[in-house]
Formats: structure tokens, C-alpha cells, sequence
């Protein structure tokens, strides 16, 4: 089998991979809302804490809010009274910090609820937004300035200003990607910003959608809400927007963030309600192409391709999706083949076929492509049967079929193949229907069913079938 094959080298990256506008399988919404003690709060912004709570501002009640996520809520007054306090955010420094637009200060609660303000310098900057950035520093968006702010714990200031005029800025949230994303109410835009200050905009599809806040969710996407569009926006790294309306007309949401239960809490101004979305179930455009341990937790993950050739991983834990990741848009002309871990990491990675039989292999760890790369250019008359670590050194292994019938193992050390096994003629009517260690002795075996309905199993002894197994007849 091996003298058929070309050696094709490659780079995977570069001919597998297409990293714009990804997104991970996208699923249904579950809602429950928590009234707030204040009549009328005016609920704005809401931010998670250190103390596994969810904080929040509260306008027209002059407070900060704090609810468990049992739905347990506690205030706290602001010392300045009509300070309009609207963002909020963790701080580095384990508080909580906020702005207050209209007196003009940034505002900090400890989980103790105990707090403190500083005033900015620049008069009539409106600082609204605000987020604990990569860089150690807090920034926030200066509503009235046209700008993004940056403030050190040492209170150092910088400024940089929006390129689209009257754009004002409101909320702002560092994202998986480095950089700092910010919604533009004015411009009907989702901005970014990187820590050096360079600013890039994308429209938002609803017009006047009014986008009140942004946060980072659990699938390495960033979301917002929509005030007069009544809904939950979600925008990729690569700047693809979905958009999702809330289940009650008129609720004006407008503060979101990511809770430590692994859903997006919002606050709905309109219903005076705490908003949660979590959801389930993705959509049929998506197929589950594989399963493994992609994270090393010891426990199985799901591998899903959208029909559009995105590969996205859910990291599971039990029966918990505990992260919902995309990893890359993929030509489909290349097919996932196998799963597997081929390097000895302890990480499951990806195996993968072209339709004109080049194979190449994606070293993970969780979502993250961190080596691998093209095996060979193969027959198409030859098809990939099973990954399964057949001499028993830990890396995953390749089982081969032709199309008469012929059968032959590939031995791998990550994206290298170092030997094979094989081939052994096998008649036709037998199908591999699946490998695993049936005997446990650390060798890979294969599980044989006949057209007829035999089933039958090759224990392997590394270099060699040590024997075949007949299971009976199952029709």
C-alpha cells in the first residue's frame, strides 16, 4: 500500500483553514427573570464577581445590586446621590468597578459592599462602560467625548477617539481575542479596539437597534443587547452578527454578562426583571463529526461541522456543555476522518481527508490548532476504517481499507508516520465497524460484521493479528 502513495507535504493552516466570521453551533433559549426590591431600579449594567454572584447598577435607585444565582438580591446605596451609575465590571483588584455618568466619577464596591470614587479629569466626558482590559488597566467608553478611555490602578489616564462621529460609545468588554469590543448606540455599530488603540467598527443588521452592552460569552463569541430591537446580539471574533429576540415585548434589555453558570444574565429595563439565557440543542445545519478528550479533563467532548465547514468543539463536563468553542472555518472539500490523539498528549486531535485523498492531521489542545500538519497525498481507491492506537505507545494509529477488500494499519507519532502493519486481505462482505482494546492488553483490535450478520473481532498484538474472535451471528 505505502509504494501507491505520493508524499505530499503541506501547510495545514494554510490549505484546511478559512479563520474569518467562524462560529460555534448556535442553540435554543431557556428564559427565568428574578424581580428586583426597588420599584422602578432601572436596572442597567450587570458584571460577575469574584464571589461567584452577578452585580449590578441600578439608575433611577441610586444602588448597587447584587443577586446570587438562586436569585437572592442585595443593595447598596451610592454615596453621590443622581450619579447615574450604568457600567460595571470585575477590577484586577478583586472589586467591583463602575461609572458614574452624571457626576462625572468611577465608582468601586468591594464584595463587602463597600465603596469608594474617584472623579476623571476631563469634564463632561459621560463615562459610561467600563472593563477590566488584557493589560491590567480598566477601560470605559466616554459617551460624550467620542472616545475610549484607559485608567491604570495607579490612575494613569489615556484616550482614543471613535472614527465614527457621534458614535457614542456606551459599554465595552475585553474579548477572547485580545482586544477591547464596544457598542457604538449612536452609529448602530459593534466597535473593537485593540490595547494600542486601533479601532475597527461593524454595522449591526436591525436598524436603530440601539445596542446598549457587550460581554465575552462561554463560545469565544462576543454578545450584546439591542434596547429598541428587543433582542440578544451575538457577534464572532471575525465579525459575523446573529441576532435573537427576547421573549417579552417591550422588556428593553440592556445590561448582559456571562455568569459562572454558564449563561448569559441580562437585566430588562422595560420589565424591571433579571433576564437569563441559556441554550441547548443545535441546529440540524450542524452534525456531530466526532468525539474526544480535547481539553485532558478525562472527560469526552463533542467535535461538531456546520454544513458550511466551521468546526466548533463543546467542552463537556458530564452532561454540562462548560464551553462552547469555534475553531475554524474548513474548505469542504476536506472531510474529518478520525479523532484521535496522535501525539501522546493526552489531548484528542483531528484527523482529516480531502476529496482528492490528501490526509493531515490538527494537534489540539481544547480549541486551539497547535501543530500537526499534512501525512500524504493516498489512493482514493484506499479509505481511512478507524484511528485507534494499535501498537500500543500511546499515539493514535490508522486503519486502512481498499477498495478490494485489503486491510493495513498506519503507525503514527503525531503527523509522521514511523511504520505499518499490514496489509492482510479481508473479503469484502467484511466490514470494520469499529476499533477499540477489547482485551485491555493496550493494543487497538478491530470489530468485523459480515453482510451476512457475523460479527467478529482481530485481537491485536501490535505488529500482528494474534488472533480472530467470532461473536456468533446478529441480524
Amino acid at each position: 500500500m505505502r509504494t501507491a502513495f505520493r508524499r505530499f507535504q503541506l501547510v495545514v493552516m494554510a490549505l484546511l483553514a478559512t479563520p474569518l466570521g467562524v462560529s460555534a453551533p448556535l442553540r435554543a433559549q431557556t428564559f427565568t427573570e428574578f424581580p428586583i426590591p426597588t420599584p422602578s431600579a432601572d436596572p442597567r449594567a450587570i458584571a460577575a464577581g469574584l464571589d461567584g454572584a452577578l452585580w449590578f447598577t441600578e439608575e433611577l435607585a441610586n444602588k448597587i445590586g447584587r443577586i446570587s444565582t438562586g436569585g437572592v438580591i442585595t443593595e447598596f446605596p451610592i454615596p453621590t446621590g443622581d450619579s447615574s451609575a450604568y457600567g460595571i465590571a470585575a477590577g484586577p483588584d478583586g472589586a467591583l468597578w463602575f461609572t458614574e455618568a452624571s457626576a462625572n466619577k468611577i465608582g468601586r464596591v468591594t464584595t463587602a459592599g463597600v465603596i469608594a470614587e474617584f472623579p476623571t479629569p476631563s469634564a463632561g466626558s459621560y463615562p459610561w462602560g467600563i472593563t477590566a482590559g488584557p493589560d491590567g488597566a480598566l477601560w470605559f467608553a466616554e459617551t460624550g467625548a467620542n472616545e475610549i478611555g484607559r485608567i491604570t490602578i495607579g490612575g494613569v489616564f489615556s484616550e482614543f477617539p471613535v472614527p465614527t462621529a457621534n458614535s457614542y460609545p456606551l459599554n465595552i468588554t475585553a474579548g477572547p481575542d485580545g482586544a477591547l469590543w464596544f457598542n457604538e448606540n449612536g452609529a448602530n455599530k459593534i466597535g473593537r479596539v485593540t490595547v494600542g488603540g486601533v479601532i475597527t467598527e461593524f454595522p449591526i443588521p436591525t436598524a436603530d437597534s440601539n445596542a446598549s452592552d457587550i460581554t465575552a460569552g462561554p463560545d469565544g463569541a462576543l454578545w450584546f443587547t439591542e434596547y429598541f430591537g428587543g433582542k440578544i446580539g451575538r457577534i464572532t471574533t471575525g465579525g459575523v452578527i446573529t441576532e435573537f429576540p427576547t421573549p417579552r415585548a417591550g422588556s428593553y434589555p440592556w445590561g448582559v454578562t456571562s455568569g459562572p453558570d454558564g449563561a448569559l444574565w441580562f437585566v430588562e429595563n422595560g420589565a424591571n426583571n433579571i433576564g437569563r439565557l441559556k441554550w441547548s440543542n443545535p441546529p440540524v445545519s450542524w452534525a456531530v463529526a466526532g468525539v474526544g478528550d480535547f481539553d485532558g479533563d478525562g472527560k469526552s467532548d463533542i467535535l461538531w461541522r456546520g454544513s458550511d465547514g466551521t468546526v466548533a468543539i463543546w467542552l463537556m463536563d458530564g452532561k454540562t456543555v462548560k464551553a462552547n468553542l469555534g475553531v475554524l472555518q474548513v474548505s469542504t472539500d476536506w472531510v474529518i476522518a478520525g479523532v484521535g490523539d496522535f501525539n501522546g498528549d493526552g489531548k484528542s486531535d483531528i484527523l482529516w481527508r480531502a476529496l482528492d485523498g490528501t490526509v493531515a492531521i490538527w494537534e489540539m489542545n481544547g480549541a486551539h490548532i497547535i501543530g500537526g500538519g499534512g501525512v500524504l497525498q493516498v489512493s482514493t481507491d484506499w479509505s481511512i476504517a478507524g484511528v485507534g492506537d494499535f501498537n500500543g505507545d500511546s499515539n493514535a494509529d490508522i486503519l486502512w481499507r481498499d477498495a478490494n477488500g485489503a486491510a493495513t494499519v498506519w503507525e503514527m507519532n503525531g503527523a509522521g508516520s514511523i511504520g505499518s502493519i499490514g496489509p492482510q486481505a479481508v473479503s469484502t462482505d467484511w466490514i470494520a465497524n469499529g476499533v477499540g482494546d477489547f482485551n485491555g492488553d493496550g493494543n487497538a483490535d478491530i470489530l468485523w460484521r459480515n453482510t451476512n450478520g457475523n460479527v467478529s473481532i482481530w485481537l491485536n498484538s501490535g505488529a500482528a493479528v494474534a488472533s480472530s474472535v467470532s461473536l456468533g451471528n446478529v441480524r
